[in-house]
């Protein structure tokens, strides 16, 4: 179908205009901004379309597709230069004026270069153009705004609602042996420890219906994840996993008589159940290795992002650059102590079940060295 033709392009772009009205007919809109970069019939050029929440403008224009060299010499650059050349390159479109948005981003198949460009790191170090903005959501399917919208709001729901979210989470924490000769080896052993002991807390938790724990597995092997995967009552799946390789390698184990690597072909369409799948992976969406030597593109099927979407999660979030063990932990520690399941962990730190400063003072140092805005109070 590449390149595609005009009228093709025209019917998309009409499509996608047609889309982001019926995504701002939706309440609670007005802090979610919508981009999408849509392919045109001039191969060379992108059709680029922003809409901010709360308006009802859209930003509409052509602009010039940047060469695979281009973006492999501005991978090597820092990311405040990147993030420079994003600015001009988009003319400066993106400028909120309102903290706490969200940025829900579309992208065309011919167009997927885009998830090369650091946005979720732009966000992060609050740059220019991006302060405003709390996260961000790639749609790399043929989900429209509308619909994702309506996943993320039943999403929130799920996550504001204790109860429902410590039934429905499965937490998996993998250890490599190489984690242990890292430079940070000592703070990923400190985090992983107070992450056991947290999780460790969110078990036997009362509630008027009754007792529920968050269900946590350490170096699962092949049965074990694949029944966590393929549990009804899974909503939550957060895990990392080593992936250099192109493929999920599983946790080391006591025993290795099983192949090291999970084979995902057997999830194909039955993890519909899933709101919301948050797996480390290194290169889950786009490996520049596989991309130099097998042409493989970014979110293109041999990806583990998109086979875990074939699988019809709702949400699945993964990485385009290499991914630290700490990232894990800092997301863990920001799901975990940051959210509703905060009170529940206070209450029990307040029984005297763990000491919370000494936890919480290893949860920000954490989300310091990974540039998280979030931090843990550290007293009671």
């Amino acid at each position: 179908m590449w390149p595609p033709s005009a009228s093709w392009c025209a019917r998309r772009k009409s499509e996608l205009l047609a889309d982001i009205d019926a995504s701002r007919r939706l309440a609670g809109t007005e802090s979610i901004d919508l981009l999408a970069i849509a392919s045109s019939d001039e191969s060379s050029l992108c059709q680029f379309l922003f809409a901010p929440g709360g308006s009802t403008r859209t930003k509409s224009f052509l602009l010039p597709v940047p060469t695979t060299r281009e973006l492999e010499d501005l991978r090597q650059r820092t990311v405040e230069e990147f993030g420079a050349w994003f600015a001009s390159w988009s003319r400066n479109a993106i400028n909120p004026k309102t903290k706490n948005r969200m940025l829900l981003v579309k992208v065309d198949e011919g167009q997927s270069w885009l998830l090369r460009v650091p946005l979720p790191l732009f966000i992060r170090r609050s740059m220019p153009g991006f302060e405003a903005y709390e996260s961000i959501q790639w749609i790399v399917t043929d989900r429209t705004f509308a619909q994702v919208v309506g996943y993320r709001r039943d999403l929130i729901a799920l996550l504001e609602d204790a109860e429902s979210l410590i039934r429905g989470t499965v937490v998996v924490l993998n250890t490599y042996p190489h984690l242990r000769q890292a430079l940070d080896a000592e703070l990923v052993v400190a985090g992983t420890t107070v992450a056991e002991t947290i999780l460790g807390q969110l078990q036997n938790v009362p509630f008027p219906d009754g007792q529920v724990s968050l269900r946590w597995l350490k170096n699962p092997g092949h049965d074990a994840l694949t029944e966590a995967l393929l549990n009804p009552d899974t909503r939550v799946f957060i895990a990392d996993f080593e992936s250099g390789s192109g493929e999920w390698e599983l946790g080391e184990s006591a025993t290795r008589s099983e192949d090291e690597y999970f084979d995902l072909a057997p999830l194909h369409d039955r993890l519909s159940h899933i709101k919301l799948m948050r797996v480390f992976h290194c290169y889950s969406i786009f490996s520049p290795a596989a991309g130099a030597t097998i042409g493989m593109k970014p979110a293109d099927r041999s990806t583990i992002a998109r086979q875990l979407l074939l699988a019809h999660a709702q949400f699945v979030e993964g990485a385009t650059m290499k991914e630290s063990y700490l990232e894990f932990l800092a997301f863990l520690f920001q799901f975990l102590m940051c959210g509703s399941l905060n009170f529940i962990l206070r209450g029990r730190a307040g029984s005297g079940r763990f000491a919370w400063a000494d936890a919480a003072r290893i949860c920000n140092r954490i989300l310091e060295v990974q540039e998280f805005n979030q931090r843990v109070e550290e007293w009671l």
